[in-house]
């Protein structure tokens, strides 16, 4: 029986180049901006980035979500779906610029430790409502379906207007008051690229009238359900801002920019995942929605392991990527802990799409909840006494809560668990690149260092398709998705038809 677990993950391969591609311009635009810049201006940067995330969330009001909806059902009229949105978050906008001109010597004394002035924190505010312009524009694609101009408008010109924009203010001007400006032009310039992108699929505003005022009221419960992620990813950052000084911010932003990296195979075969399992949810296939389930999460980890390992291993060779600004022994232990952390959120599978699929939305939204309510109060607590690492064990458990609260769910209402390969086999999964790398000496060249790690993740990703293989646990769905993906490699045919 076919249950589309291949073809999903076979898609999500394909959007893994949209996703790499996007994650690597905005590694390298972390990367540039460190070599140039010192560890305080570094987290003045990202600190400011953090507190636009979580300020675009109010602003946009879930109406990213909204008009995807009501675009796709088409019983409104498109045009007037999309000038209310506009209208809503040109107005919703005013409120942080406002904030940002009222209490500027407030944020500056709080979060930045007197190191930016009232300028830089007006530009920073100005991203705000282009910011949640692009988010719209990207709900409206996604409602109208079309695939391919939102990858082009997300995933490839944004992330090249920021390396852009963002490296020339970085470079030319070196301030945070340049580099703010850098970021407002790749924000605006994204905001126009978007306008032209939706012209061309037909895209029209018109007046906004009492019908299509629905999508606010529909996308406004929303905003909870969203800000919690973001939360979860950005309050630490506050915390730090607030208990300590813009140093501390830059030497966290760079444990998170390296550990995030674990998420990227999660993120592409979690892509197209939703409605497949939905498919299955509302025809009581929970043999095919298991399938699904177990397929993602077995070839998530197996393509994420090595990369934790190569972190927990050799975290020297990605810090030292970033300059010598940035002090290895503090940044070593966060790291690490993150990593930890991410890789148990790649190993419990997609259950937060699962649920979904379910149609629990309100249950995802308690569980997000939570999770941030833990990672607010540990971070308040743990901050303050033990700085980075604190702020990393509390993201950590906090993402550890969410998905414990979210895989119970799955197992005790509807049978459904992690594949028990996964269980079975994670921690040799782990111990052979770790086991191999620690036999293998450090290599003083960086090319010499990077074609060594990435053989050995070759070799422990063949090392876990044989283990799968020597136990039985390659099914024919398996065999068809790598044989697409290796077509030239006997080797792997072999290994897996046996």
């Amino acid at each position: 029986m076919d249950t589309g677990a291949s073809s999903v993950t076979k898609a999500g391969v394909l959007v893994l180049i949209a996703s790499a591609f996007s994650l690597g311009l905005d590694f390298a635009f972390r990367l540039l901006l460190a070599q140039f810049l010192s560890a305080e201006t570094f987290g003045i940067i990202f600190l400011s980035i953090s507190i636009i995330n979580i300020c675009t969330i109010v602003v946009v009001m879930g109406l990213n979500q909204g008009v995807t909806k009501y675009i796709a059902e088409g019983e409104l009229s498109e045009g007037s779906i999309v000038g209310t949105a506009v209208l809503a978050i040109g107005l919703a906008s005013t409120a942080p610029i406002l904030i940002a001109v009222i209490q500027s010597d407030f944020l500056i004394s709080q979060f930045y430790n007197g190191g930016t002035d009232q300028m830089a924190i007006l530009l920073f505010a100005a991203i705000i409502p282009f910011y949640a312009l692009n988010q719209l524009i990207e709900g409206i694609l996604r409602g109208r379906g079309e695939t391919e101009t939102y990858v082009l408008f997300r995933r490839v010109f944004f992330p090249l207007s920021l390396l852009g924009f963002g490296f020339a203010g970085t470079y030319v001007v070196g301030t945070v008051m340049g580099i703010a400006g850098g970021l407002l032009v790749a924000y605006l310039s994204t905001t126009l690229f978007g306008v032209y992108c939706l012209s061309r699929v037909n895209v029209s505003v018109a007046v906004p009238t009492t019908e299509s005022r629905a999508v606010i009221t529909f996308s406004l419960p929303l905003v909870l359900s969203a800000s919690t992620y973001t939360l979860l990813m950005y309050f630490d950052r506050i915390a730090l801002g607030w208990f300590s000084v813009p140093e501390t911010v830059g030497q966290y932003e760079v444990a998170v920019t390296i550990a995030l990296l674990v998420g990227i195979f999660q993120s592409a075969f979690n892509f197209l995942i939703l409605p497949d399992l939905s498919k299955k949810a509302s025809s009581d296939d929970l043999a095919g929605f298991q399938q699904t389930y177990s397929h993602t999460t077995k070839w998530t980890v197996i393509f994420t392991a090595p990369a934790v390992a190569l972190l927990l291993v050799r975290p020297s060779f990605f810090i030292d990527l970033f300059g010598d600004s940035f002090d290895s022994s503090t940044i070593v232990l966060p790291l690490a802990i993150l990593c930890i952390g991410f890789f148990l959120d790649t190993a419990t599978g997609p259950n937060g799409d699962a649920l979904l699929g379910f149609g629990k939305s309100r249950h995802v939204m308690v569980y997000n909840v939570i999770a941030v309510i833990g990672n607010v109060g540990l971070n308040i607590v743990l901050v303050p006494l033990y700085g980075v690492g604190g702020a990393a064990v509390a993201t950590a458990v906090s993402f550890t809560i969410m998905n414990g609260l979210k895989i119970a769910d799955l197992h005790f209402n509807h049978g459904i668990t992690p594949p028990k390969s996964v269980f079975k086999y994670t921690i040799l999964w782990l111990a052979f690149p770790a086991a191999v790398l620690l036999m293998l000496p450090n290599s003083v060249h960086l090319v010499v260092e990077f074609a060594l790690l990435s053989a050995v993740s070759l070799v422990s990703i063949g090392f876990s398709v044989l283990t799968l293989s020597v136990t039985n646990n390659i099914t024919k769905e398996d065999r068809a998705l790598l044989a697409s993906i290796v077509p030239f490699s006997s080797t792997v045919r072999l290994l897996v038809n046996r």
